[in-house]
């Protein structure tokens, strides 16, 4: 990006108060954080009123990305579903919420699910929809199966929509990023939680990256890599990244 414009990085992970994801460690199967299954459930919690913390009780959240749109805030979030005494995440699918408020939330359901990529294995991590052009793009990390173009491990996605709550349909039919493409990082899970930021002249930029922080310019398309990956030297960098403008 040109040295003129001023861009902050912002590494933070936003978790909704009923999450139950903790950080990525180790390997998948090593994995161990707050379950679901370890807290109560919703009956037994006490009931919210609107705008108090957490602003969603019904189902366990995390990583959530906001989209402004109109007169309307999205919100766009992991779902971890592990049941009692399990240790990892279990996380099949993202859930959209909508306020017009930030204090009502509506919970528009599971609108995109690792099971709508036909190459992809299981794992929902942290993704971010951005909006482009009269459609929707939403950005995904989810497990790779082994096949033909990737031996495994994680990659990243890109779904699209005319809707900010879809349905959402596989882009391009294969990841956009694969592990194969990214090999600073020899563990398997480097490829998660992508953000993408579309600066002012029209340039869209994709960032991820586990202990590596990584970009790549997209095409108008936005489906597209232009131009090769790069690497951020950011000191003690963990995953997560998010960009803005200001």
């Amino acid at each position: 990006m040109k040295t003129t414009k001023t861009v902050a990085f912002v590494l933070i992970v936003f978790l909704l108060f009923s999450c139950s994801c903790t950080s990525k460690q180790q390997s998948i199967a090593e994995k161990v954080g707050t379950s679901a299954a370890q807290h109560t459930d919703s009956e037994e919690r006490p009931k919210a009123k609107p705008g108090e913390n957490p602003i969603i009780r019904d189902i366990f959240t995390a990583d959530p990305a906001p989209l402004v749109y109109k007169d309307t805030v999205f919100l766009y979030a992991g779902h971890d579903e592990a049941p009692a005494g399990k240790a990892e995440y279990v996380m099949h699918d993202w859930h959209v919420f909508s306020s017009t408020d930030m204090v009502h939330w509506t919970d528009r359901g599971a609108c995109l699910s690792a099971k709508d990529f036909s190459w992809a294995g299981d794992h929902a991590y942290a993704g971010q929809c951005v909006y482009r052009d009269g459609k929707f793009y939403w950005y995904v990390p989810i497990g790779h199966r082994k096949d033909s173009l990737s031996n495994g491990g994680f990659a990243i996605g890109v779904a699209m929509s005319t809707s900010p709550t879809g349905p959402f349909t596989d882009a391009i039919g294969k990841a956009l990023i694969i592990n194969e493409m990214t090999t600073d990082q020899k563990h398997s899970w480097d490829d998660i939680d992508p953000t993408v930021f579309v600066d002012d002249d029209g340039q869209a930029y994709l960032y991820w990256g586990n202990k590596s922080c990584r970009y790549v310019k997209l095409k108008d398309n936005m489906v597209e890599l232009d131009g090769p990956i790069s690497v951020v030297t950011l000191e003690n960098f963990e995953e997560a990244p998010w960009l803005y403008k200001r």
